[in-house]
């Protein structure tokens, strides 16, 4: 069954819209943190400081003083958004063996990790259930150095671009399609929306939708240097006059989407709704493979908005691609400010790029986006942009009424009956351009017997992949929620002990 938008009607508790898609759960490991990376709070209270997650390339990757040059070979800057000391998660927590591990890629790892976090805190059912997998990704980071004789039974699986998405249908036990996406810098978009519409065509009643970037390598950066896309001093500065191109930067992120009137059905916690999702492609027009079409990032708008049965005036906020680079932030901005100020009359546009902050996470960048924006509706409050001084002079600022936040703002919508409503855009630099619809959500209502759910008596469940994590979790929980009611902690524990085999 194929569904329509029902109207614009915002989706809520209340009011349930089979082509929404409710993001019940997310979990994302993002630039500045000094281990492992930025979990959704850290990365929220992270954004609100205008935090930067640019560091020098860690020593585990490569010699960055070594290769810094502008020579073939070499790379203009030895900074991007590095995670640093990243562990990418104990490997035998999922059943996988110390020989597996040795030779798979650490982009598996990490997704593991992820999409457990994020379907775990969904606390919806999904071990053998009809849930899809689509992963933003390229081809898996598996040892370089592996001689010939050493390429055992697990390299293939273990390198494969595949298996970034079939490793987690098989770990969690997950039926529905299972697929890795490459689109360049738009594949977790285009993710996203290949799962959005699998959901709506009943292909899967759910779908974890991931991205992961993990720069282990010194070869693609140094192509891309010599492209000309890279800032030398490692900072992507969006929309600003001083932008000289962008910062590759690590992301592994993953987020659970499922139908908004079945979310409404089993009481999960809405996040946010996704309403619309479009992807074009920018052809021949410009000539060039690499360079943007104006007409193709127009069309992938109006189309989404349309999906959503909303138009592009009616946004609130805009995450843009904003990469940094002078080509594709003049491009990308004129035409989003063009677009969105149709029948705005004269109502500014809130615009911004979370790539200021972390650098461009490429294959993951829109789950950064995602995550970023998700938090925003939810919280109700605008992240500033990590980096903006001057506005870029090649930027229709003022025409448009474009404007980039510096510090945090209240959230507010336009319409207060039609709710917050923003928007992501994502490109590839070969031409694959995708944007997507997103609306606030009101808070899960308190069930009307909860005061006599709340006298008492309360289990706590307690689960893990293991006999020895159940008790490291039972530790770490004890001093995690000592302060947290407990009848919304026995559901909690609930919801994600059920799935768990002991």
């Amino acid at each position: 069954m194929v569904s329509t938008p029902s109207s614009a009607i915002r989706p809520s508790y209340a009011t349930t819209d089979s082509h929404a898609m409710a993001i019940v759960g997310t979990s994302i490991a993002a630039p500045g943190g000094v281990d492992d990376g930025l979990d959704t709070e850290e990365f929220y209270e992270f954004l609100k400081s205008r935090g930067s997650g640019i560091i020098t390339v860690p020593k585990d990757r490569w010699n960055a003083e070594a290769y810094h040059g502008a020579q073939p070979g070499k790379i203009v800057t030895t900074k991007g958004g590095y995670i640093p000391n990243a562990t990418y998660g104990d490997t035998q927590e999922f059943g996988i063996t110390p020989a597996e591990a040795a030779q798979m890629a650490v982009s598996q790892i990490a997704l593991l990790h992820h999409a457990f976090n994020a379907l775990q805190r969904s606390g919806v059912d999904y071990r053998g259930t009809n849930t899809g997998v689509y992963v933003g990704c390229t081809t898996g980071a598996a040892p370089h150095n592996v001689d010939i004789t050493e390429a055992g039974a697990y390299y293939m699986t273990g390198s494969s671009i595949s298996i970034n998405a079939n490793r987690i249908s098989y770990v969690f036990d997950l039926t529905g399609p299972s697929l890795p996406v490459d689109t360049a810098c738009s594949s977790s978009l285009t993710a996203m929306h290949l799962a959005v519409q699998a959901v709506r065509n009943g292909e899967c009643d759910q779908a974890v939708v991931a991205g992961v970037n993990i720069l282990l390598s010194p070869l693609e950066t140094a192509s891309f240097s010599q492209l000309g896309v890279l800032g030398p001093d490692g900072i992507s500065k969006a929309f600003d006059e001083d932008a000289n191109g962008y910062a590759r930067g690590d992301v592994v992120s993953a987020v659970v989407i499922k139908r908004h009137d079945l979310a409404v059905r089993d009481y999960d916690r809405i996040l946010a709704t996704l309403v619309g999702t479009a992807l074009t492609s920018c052809g021949s027009l410009m000539g060039s493979l690499t360079t943007p079409s104006p007409d193709a990032q127009t069309k992938a708008i109006r189309n989404a908005y349309a999906d959503a049965g909303l138009t592009p005036n009616q946004a609130d906020f805009v995450e843009l691609h904003g990469t940094g680079t002078i080509v594709g932030d003049q491009y990308e901005a004129n035409t989003a400010g063009a677009c969105f100020s149709d029948g705005r009359d004269g109502r500014e546009i809130v615009i911004g790029s979370v790539k200021s902050n972390v650098g461009h996470g490429e294959m993951g960048a829109y789950m950064s986006s995602l995550v970023k924006v998700v938090m925003m509706l939810e919280r109700k409050q605008i992240l500033p942009n990590g980096y903006f001084k001057k506005p870029s002079s090649r930027i229709q600022f003022d025409e448009y009424k474009l404007r980039v936040p510096i510090e945090v703002e209240d959230f507010v919508p336009y319409d207060v009956e039609q709710g917050l409503i923003a928007s992501i855009s994502s490109f590839g630099f070969g031409g694959s351009c995708g944007h997507t619809v997103l609306r606030e959500h009101d808070v899960r209502p308190v069930l009307p017997d909860y005061e006599t759910l709340n006298s008492g008596p309360y289990l706590f469940a307690v689960g893990g992949l293991t006999p020895r994590s159940v008790n490291t979790l039972i530790e770490s929980y004890k001093a995690e929620y000592a302060d947290v009611d407990p009848l919304s902690l026995s559901e909690h524990l609930g919801s994600r002990a059920r799935q768990l085999s002991w």
